[in-house]
């Protein structure tokens, strides 16, 4: 079975008190079989991506609870697929 990795990434970015940015990244990753439709069963399981979101989120927030003081704070959350896959 040819398997690959599934990794998605959390970054959390504000400005700091002399207006620079800062950023903050915390990432899961998963080995997937190296399948188009396995791919897609995974990233369209809505309790699984809603989980990852949620653990990321807290990974965050833990690392950063000062960032929750009503300053601007943005998350992205991306996916990314490692295509060297081994057999």
């Amino acid at each position: 079975m040819n398997t690959c990795t599934l990794k998605f990434e959390a970054t959390a970015f504000r400005e700091n008190d002399d207006n620079e940015l800062e950023s903050l990244s915390a990432s899961i990753s998963v080995p997937v079989e190296y399948d188009d439709e396995a791919i897609g069963e995974v990233l369209g399981d809505q309790d699984l991506m809603a989980y990852v979101v949620g653990e990321l989120h807290d990974l965050v927030v833990r690392m950063r609870p000062e960032w929750l003081d009503n300053e601007d704070t943005s998350l992205t959350i991306k996916a990314f697929l490692d295509e060297g896959h081994t057999p």
